[in-house]
């Protein structure tokens, strides 16, 4: 039987070899963690990960990923909502049409890219991202006025 409960941790930078081979699995490729934070869920290994890159001092999570054997435990919200009560900076995600709802029941808000709160930086990122497919631009914690923690 699974356990439904595992605690979320923030993956210590030495353990990164790890979450490498982890996304290999998962995505089929390797993932570039430089610049980046590591969270993940840990089962029988790394079963669930998600990274929040800095960019140019703006926090993007990405990379969330969860092994297919463990999918629907709701891990991924676990992790994602774990990694959120972390932060007291405004955090941006990207995400494809499909993925809206997961993150908007996480709080996520659909923002533009028009909006005057929205980092240059962000912008910018989200810009050279579109160019390969349509992605919306989500961000939470930054219309609420006090910090996300």
């Amino acid at each position: 039987m699974i356990n439904l409960v595992v605690p979320a941790i923030e993956l210590e930078k030495v353990k990164f070899p790890l979450l490498v081979k982890f996304y290999q699995r998962v995505y089929k490729k390797g993932r570039n963690l430089k610049g980046s934070r590591a969270f993940v869920l840990q089962r029988a290994g790394i079963t669930c990960a998600a990274k929040l890159r800095d960019i140019d001092s703006h926090l993007l999570l990405c990379s969330v990923a969860c092994d297919p054997a463990f999918r629907g435990l709701g891990d991924a919200s676990r992790l994602v909502k774990y990694l959120l009560t972390r932060q007291t900076a405004p955090v941006y995600c990207f995400v494809t049409p499909t993925l809206h709802t997961f993150y908007q029941r996480l709080g996520f808000i659909l923002s533009d890219a028009k909006q005057i709160n929205i980092p240059l930086a962000i912008i910018k990122k989200h810009a050279a991202y579109q160019k390969n497919r349509p992605l919306l631009l989500m961000s939470y914690g930054v219309n609420s006025g006090k910090n996300c923690a």
